[in-house]
């Protein structure tokens, strides 16, 4: 074989390699892509699922005597809401 050849093939190895490690690193980044759906799937769903308890007669609004006004929500149906998660 000669310099050249010898050249070149090396360089064909350093490659084939590069690119098994940018395969290997897209393969990585689709998995924490897809982890990271999930996770704003998961907790769209536990704000949409707070926000009912909130719309289902859970919340009321306090006056507060400086002027600022408050809502207040049921701490248990929060929790029950958010609860939801574990049901998976």
């Amino acid at each position: 074989m000669s310099h050249f050849d010898h050249v070149q093939a090396s360089y064909a190895d350093a490659g084939q390699r590069e690119i098994r490690r940018l395969r290997d690193e897209v393969e990585a980044l689709r998995g924490e892509n897809k982890a990271l759906k999930y996770m704003v799937e998961r907790d769209t769903a536990a704000i949409q699922r707070v926000r009912g308890a909130c719309e289902d007669g859970n919340a009321r609004t306090v006056w507060g005597g400086d002027g600022q006004v408050w809502t207040v929500v049921d701490r248990d149906a929060v929790l029950n809401a958010l609860d939801g998660d574990n049901d998976a």
